[in-house]
């Protein structure tokens, strides 16, 4: 299994009214990169042990032979860009995964559920999007497991097993400890001010495209 890849990080959900354009940005040119664009892979309905050869890191390339490459937003401070994204991500017909947070679940109803609607796969993003490394581990499994169950019961899409931690802060204590939940966490390479340039490169097969 090769894990191979340019991961780019791009933080819409943050930015307010310039989500639209950054989301055009990207999916043109990730489109116009490979001929298929897809979200990270179904997960079961039922949680499940983190999968066989996925635990024990932070994965910022997806274990994929296949010619695609991830789309993945995060979602946690507002609600600004989903339709936005919405909209660019079915002119281009193209899927992604948004990471939402189980308190951006609770104040945005309406456009959480739009995301599953529209489907697009739904990542856990935590409750209230701390920092992991400073969180004893009931508290790790508590914003883990209980931001799934506002997901699924919000948004109507179970989002495991897919974790993105929140800052990217993490560490090895912390990576195990979310895959005794049975999520695996996914990372990112590339900060929000890199997009312009990093995604005019060449897009490889397997990366994650954030």
């Amino acid at each position: 299994m090769t894990m191979k890849g340019i991961p780019i990080r791009l933080r819409l959900a943050r930015h307010g009214a310039r989500i639209g354009p950054l989301a055009a940005i990207a999916a043109a040119a990730v489109l116009a990169a490979i001929a298929v664009s897809a979200p990270l892979p179904a997960a079961s309905a039922t949680a499940q042990p983190v999968p066989p050869g996925l635990g024990g890191q932070n994965w910022t390339a997806i274990p994929t032979n296949a010619n695609v490459v991830a789309l993945a937003f995060d979602a946690g401070a507002n609600a600004d860009g989903v339709q936005p994204i919405l909209g660019t991500l079915a002119r281009y017909h193209a899927r992604a995964t948004f990471f939402l947070t189980g308190n951006f679940v609770r104040d945005y109803p309406a456009p959480s559920k739009a995301i599953a609607v529209a489907g697009q796969r739904i990542g856990d993003h935590s409750v209230s999007h701390p920092y992991f490394t400073k969180l004893t581990d009931a508290q790790i499994r508590d914003q883990v497991l209980s931001a799934e169950s506002q997901i699924t019961s919000v948004a109507g899409a179970d989002p495991s097993p897919w974790f993105r931690f929140p800052y990217g802060d993490y560490n090895q204590h912390a990576i195990s400890v979310v895959n005794s939940t049975g999520f695996v966490p996914v990372g990112w390479t590339a900060l929000p001010l890199t997009v312009r340039v990093v995604v005019m490169m060449t897009v490889t097969p397997e990366a994650v495209v954030v």
